[in-house]
C-alpha cells in the first residue's frame, strides 16, 4: 500500500511540474507553430498511461488486503468454532460421533441408515424443546460447532447442557452447481441439506427435513458481461421454522 501512494504522490508531483513548465517554458514543448513536440507528445503519453496503471494497482493492492483480512477473519472464526465444540460435554461428543458414525454410512444425503431406529413423532418436535446441531460428510462427523446453533440460540432453542438437550439435529449437507448460458458463464451453486432429528437420550430418530435450494434457470440474472456467480443457500430460519411448524408435510 504504501508503495502504492508514494507512486501516487510523484505522479501528481510530475503532473504540476509538467503544467507549470508549459506555462514558463513554452519554448520547450511547442513548435513554433504552436503545435506540440514530440516532448510534450511523449511526456503527455507516460503521464496518461501511468494514471490507470497506479489506479489498477491501488485496487490490486486493496483488494489483496481486504482478502487477507476475510482469511484472517475465517481463520480465527473457524479455530472458535473448533474450540467451542472441543468443549462441548463428553456425553454430547459421544452421543454425536455415534449418530455420525451410521449417518454417514448411508449412500446418498437424502437416505437414512439401517442402523436407525425410527419413530417418526405425528406432529413434528415440541415448540418448548432444546437442541444442539452438527453436521455429518461423507468422511464423518465435522468436529466444529456450527452455526446453525446461533439461530437455536437466538430463537431460545438451544442447549449445550446434556440434562437438558431433547433432540440433536444431525445435517447432512451436499453442494452442486448448475451452468447455463453461452460459455458456461453463469451457474449456480446450491446447497442441499438432508436434517435428521434424534432423540439426545435414546438415540432414535423422530423426524426429518430435506432441503433443496435448487432455483429455475430462468430465475438467474446476470450482468452485463454474463458472469455473475449466484450462490442459493438454506436459510437457517426456514430450519427453525420447518423444524416446529406442525402443519408442514414435508416428512
Amino acid at each position: 500500500m504504501i508503495y502504492a501512494i508514494i507512486s501516487s504522490v510523484i505522479w501528481v508531483v510530475c503532473l504540476v511540474a509538467f503544467n507549470v513548465s508549459l506555462k514558463k517554458r513554452p519554448e520547450k514543448w511547442y513548435t513554433e507553430s504552436a503545435a506540440h513536440n514530440k516532448k510534450h507528445k511523449w511526456v503527455s503519453a507516460l503521464l496518461g498511461i501511468s494514471a490507470p496503471m497506479i489506479l489498477m494497482w491501488f485496487a490490486v493492492v486493496v483488494g489483496a488486503k481486504e482478502d487477507a483480512a476475510k482469511e484472517k477473519e475465517i481463520i480465527a472464526d473457524t479455530k472458535m468454532r473448533e474450540q467451542r465444540y472441543a468443549a462441548l460435554d463428553t456425553a454430547i461428543l459421544n452421543k454425536i460421533e455415534e449418530i455420525g458414525s451410521y449417518v454417514k454410512e448411508t449412500p446418498s444425503f437424502n437416505e437414512m441408515s439401517s442402523r436407525c431406529n425410527v419413530q417418526f413423532l405425528e406432529n413434528g418436535i415440541p415448540s418448548q424443546s432444546k437442541l444442539i446441531a452438527f453436521t455429518v460428510d461423507q468422511d464423518g462427523v465435522k468436529n466444529y460447532w456450527i452455526a446453525l446453533n446461533e439461530t437455536l440460540i437466538e430463537n431460545n432453542h438451544y442447549s449445550d447442557s446434556p440434562d437438558s438437550i431433547d433432540y440433536m439435529l444431525c445435517i447432512s449437507c451436499k453442494d452442486t452447481t448448475d451452468f447455463y448460458g453461452k460459455g458456461k458463464h453463469v451457474s449456480s451453486t446450491s446447497e442441499m441439506a438432508f436434517i435428521q432429528v434424534f432423540d439426545f437420550k435414546t438415540g432414535v430418530l423422530v423426524d426429518t427435513l430435506h432441503f433443496d435450494t435448487n432455483r429455475n434457470p430462468q430465475s438467474i440474472r446476470t450482468d452485463l458481461k454474463g458472469q455473475k456467480h449466484l450462490y442459493n443457500a438454506i436459510d437457517p430460519n426456514e430450519v427453525i421454522t420447518r423444524l416446529f411448524n406442525r402443519e408442514r408435510k414435508d416428512i
